[in-house]
Parts: structure tokens; sequence; C-alpha cells
């Protein structure tokens, strides 16, 4: 299969990462102290792989990743999030049932038009403050039969 990716243009060298789903508020509502007390256990262990989601917590753990990493060097770590959903405030009376158990206000559509990608690259870009490594097409909808990783230099 050909691809337009050069052979070794990107390496991921890290064997283990740290997922967002748990800061999210996935398993139990934690507090942003505590995410950032795990996040920064995760570093001081040698993670340097940091993947995350708007969806994970309704845009919550992208934004704590965010405000983590933004004062490590950036050439010291990975950090991966995902497009497919947008993203807009609401009322909190107006959040939609999801399974995140402390969301923040938001309410989301998915969307995998250029625009919406664009849009989601950019949202990410502002919630994390940080350069994106690795940009996941995330919950493709039942219509659309591929995927694709996007890398973005």
């Amino acid at each position: 299969m050909e691809t337009w990716i050069k052979k070794n243009a990107f390496q991921l060298n890290e064997q283990l990462g740290l997922g967002g789903v748990p800061i999210g508020t996935a398993f139990e509502k934690i507090s942003e102290s505590e995410a950032q007390y795990i996040l920064q256990k995760a570093w001081d262990l040698g993670v340097r792989y940091y993947d995350t989601s708007p969806w994970y917590g309704l845009t919550r753990s992208e934004r704590t990743f965010g405000a983590f990493l933004k004062d490590k060097p950036r050439e010291d770590f990975v950090f991966s999030t995902k497009v497919g959903r947008l993203f807009r405030k609401v009322p909190e009376n107006k959040v939609p049932p999801t399974m995140w158990l402390d969301p923040l206000p938001y309410d989301f559509e998915h969307s995998y038009t250029a625009d919406a990608v664009k849009k989601a690259i950019a949202d990410s870009l502002e919630r994390s403050g940080l350069i994106i490594s690795i940009l996941y097409i995330y919950m493709i909808s039942q219509r659309i039969k591929w995927a694709t990783v996007i890398l973005i230099f």
C-alpha cells in the first residue's frame, strides 16, 4: 500500500502513554488537583505520550492535559487528540446525558466535513494551548467505512 507519509517521518518511541478517559471522569469524579497529581506522577515516572480527546469529559480532559503540559519542554513529549465532534458551551441544565460523571457544560455534534475538522483542530489548539503531535479521526459514524491518522508537524 502506498502512502504519502515518508518512511521514518514520524516514530512514536514511547512504550507507554497516559490516556485521558479517567481525567474526563469516566470512572469517578476527580478534582482538577487530583487530575494534575495523576499527570505529574506519570511525568515523574517517565511517561511522555499523552493521549486525550475533547470528548473526554466534554472538553475537560483536553483542557486538563493542556494546563499540565503547557510548561513542559515541547520536544520532550508527544500529545495526541481527536476530531469528529464539535462542542458548544451550554447552560448546565442543557448538558446531554453521557458516560462522563462530571462533564463540563458542553453539547456536541458529530461532523467530519473539512470545515468541521478545521474547526475541531482550531478548538483543540485553543483548549489545550499545545501543538498537536498526532490527530486521530475519532468515532467515525456508521456511514463512514474508513479511518485515517493525520500527522501534524
